[in-house]
C-alpha cells in the first residue's frame, strides 16, 4: 500500500453522478427578527458571544488546574493532549462512565474512576514508548505516520478523528 493512496481528498471523490433528491430546512434555535424596511436580520434573544466566552472561561480554568497538577515546565499543549488521551480512554470504561453521569463528582471519585484512571495512564506509557520505538525504528511505518499527520495538519481534522474514534468505541 503506497502512503499517498492512504487518504482520498475531496478532490479526488467523483461526485458528477451525484443527484439532490430530498431536502429539509431545519430551525435554527436562534430565532430572528422580521425587518420590514429591508437591511440585514438581527437575532432576537441571547448573546452567542456571552455562550463562547463563558465555554473560554470554562477550558481557561481546566487548563489552569493543570497547571497547578503538572506545573509550567510541560507545555499547556502536552498537558492537554494527555488529558483528553487519558479521558478518551476512560469514555470506553461503561462503568466509570455511569458513575460520573449519575453521581456527583465526590461519589464518582471515590468510586472506580481513580483506578481505572491510574491503570489508563499506566497503558499510555507503554502504548506509547512502543509507538514512539516503532516510529524511531521502521521508516516505513514512520513515513505512514508521517503522512497523517500531515493530512491532520492540513485538513486540520484532529477534533473529527477524535469524534470518529469516539463513535467507533
Amino acid at each position: 500500500m503506497s502512503s499517498s493512496h492512504w487518504f482520498m481528498t475531496p478532490e479526488q471523490v467523483d461526485l458528477s453522478g451525484l443527484v439532490l433528491s430530498h431536502y429539509r430546512l431545519t430551525p435554527q434555535q436562534t430565532k430572528w427578527e422580521v425587518r420590514e424596511e429591508g437591511g440585514p436580520l438581527k437575532p432576537i434573544g441571547g448573546d452567542l458571544r456571552e455562550g463562547r466566552d463563558r465555554e473560554r472561561t470554562y477550558l481557561q480554568e481546566l487548563i489552569q488546574r493543570l497547571n497547578e497538577a503538572f506545573g509550567k515546565e510541560i507545555s499547556d499543549k502536552d498537558k492537554v493532549a494527555f488529558a483528553v488521551h487519558i479521558s478518551e480512554k476512560l469514555r470506553d470504561n461503561r462503568t466509570v462512565m455511569a458513575q460520573v453521569r449519575n453521581n456527583p463528582k465526590e461519589q464518582a471519585m471515590r468510586a472506580d474512576l481513580p483506578g481505572a484512571a491510574t491503570k489508563a495512564i499506566v497503558e499510555a506509557m507503554s502504548s506509547h514508548s512502543a509507538l514512539s520505538k516503532r516510529l524511531l525504528s521502521d521508516e516505513t511505518t514512520r513515513d505512514l505516520f508521517l503522512s497523517v499527520i500531515y493530512e491532520m495538519l492540513k485538513k486540520d481534522v484532529a477534533g473529527e478523528l477524535l469524534s470518529d474514534v469516539r463513535e467507533e468505541s
